[in-house]
């Protein structure tokens, strides 16, 4: 009877300790310097002030978003700045908005509160308040909802109640 619990106390210890190392790998994970030097491809296509570079960073964030689950978290912080610095930079004509969809859609699929509250950030700011912007803040609300933060529910909610655009009623019903 005593060799049968000493043999089990072994072999849990065994394989506690052999699990350990594949524990230690998960934890010890970097961030990926390809993702970075993405990152950082994407931040000085959005800086050209002539706009040529769009179509670049637009398969960038595509590329970005990809890959996304597997990222590490400073990875995804930093792809998060880099999202947050499209809406900062110089603003983009309204019928050329591929940059801002591919921004958006990225921001709802990487989802969590933080993605949703840089989306109801833009959606009040300039230029995206105007009326030839309409198409664009229905992109943003119906990626806040993708996002799935329960937080902006009634930022939804307020906008299919109470706002005086039909488009803008129905995104935001169906975010």
């Amino acid at each position: 009877m005593m060799t049968t619990s000493r043999t089990t106390r072994l072999l849990v210890l065994a394989l506690c300790l052999g699990a350990s190392p594949v524990c230690a790998q998960d934890d010890e994970k970097k961030p990926d310097p390809e993702v970075q030097k993405k990152i950082d491809q994407l931040e000085d296509a959005v800086k050209d002030r002539k706009f040529t570079r769009d179509q670049e960073a637009i398969g960038l964030i595509d590329e970005l978003v990809q890959v996304q689950e597997g990222m590490h978290p400073k990875d995804r912080s930093s792809f998060l700045k880099a999202l947050d610095r499209v809406f900062k930079a110089r603003a983009r004509k309204p019928d050329n908005p591929g940059l801002y969809n591919a921004t958006a859609y990225a921001l709802g699929t990487l989802g969590g509160a933080e993605s949703s509250r840089l989306l109801v950030k833009v959606y009040g700011k300039k230029p995206f308040k105007d009326k030839e912007w309409q198409s664009m803040r229905e992109t943003f609300l119906e990626n806040i909802g993708r996002t799935k933060d329960e937080k902006q529910i009634e930022f939804l909610v307020k906008r299919a109640v109470r706002d005086p655009l039909d488009g803008i009623k129905r995104a935001a019903g169906k975010a």
